[in-house]
């Protein structure tokens, strides 16, 4: 490193010091040390290609999703990724790195990680939310100890937590999905069904007034607003 004062500029000092974790500089440090890494797995054959366009690698910091449509494309891309991190001091954790199959699985499958066989998981989790709605009803029941299910609490309560809590668990990442029509249903019974349980109403009531008197949106609407917003942010970015 140089320390600038003024216009003098001093002699190379070598910093051995590295930065923490949460430090100011972090972040934009990171970015910058992966950016290589990145570069490299862009220019790896072996991802998914859409309109001529090869998605093989998705990241934020320090988390990434490698994505392949065969076994071996998918080692190639693992043993890529991991190479570059140890001829840089660093290593990838196997215990905390998983696979997961869509479709019509393989016979044989089995991936590895610098000699370790990672494990294979039915569900796809991702920066600490998990991608299912069993895990959102978990999380609406999880909040029992704040009142949110105990009877007589109040109607704006309940619409308050699930707004701005649950929602967010059942919705996350379908903003940039093709929902099909019978997929987004499925997310707005969930929505009605678990309201209608700790209201205490039966089943067979109307959904529709239920959400407006609680002043809340329906899935459908949600999923619009959240595709706007991602929309905008493409447009204000330079971003491919």
């Amino acid at each position: 490193m140089y320390i600038k004062w003024n216009n003098s500029l001093n002699d190379c000092i070598q910093f051995l010091k590295g930065t923490r974790q949460g430090g100011l500089s972090f972040h934009f440090l990171f970015n910058l040390f992966y950016q290589q890494l990145i570069d490299i797995l862009n220019c790896t054959v072996g991802g998914i290609l859409i309109n001529d366009v090869l998605y093989n690698v998705f990241c934020y910091a320090d988390d990434l999703i490698l994505t392949s449509t065969s076994m071996t494309g998918l080692q190639k891309l693992i043993n890529c990724a991991s190479n570059y991190i140890v001829s840089h001091g660093l290593r990838f954790n196997p215990t905390k790195t998983q696979c997961a199959t869509f479709g019509r699985k393989a016979q044989q499958t089995g991936w590895f990680l610098g000699g370790c066989k990672l494990a294979e998981t039915d569900r796809t989790q991702y920066l600490g939310a998990v991608i299912s709605i069993s895990y959102c009803r978990r999380a609406f029941y999880s909040l029992q100890s704040v009142g949110l299910c105990r009877r007589g609490t109040n109607p704006g309560t309940i619409g308050y937590l699930w707004m701005t809590v649950l929602r967010h668990v059942l919705t996350y990442g379908i903003s940039c999905m093709n929902m099909s029509k019978k997929a987004i249903e499925s997310l707005e019974n969930c929505q009605t069904n678990l309201l209608k349980t700790v209201l205490g109403l039966k089943s067979y009531c109307r959904n529709t007034p239920i959400l407006q008197a609680m002043n809340i949106k329906r899935i459908s609407h949600f999923i619009g607003e959240s595709q706007r917003d991602v929309m905008k942010s493409l447009i204000r970015n330079e971003t491919n």
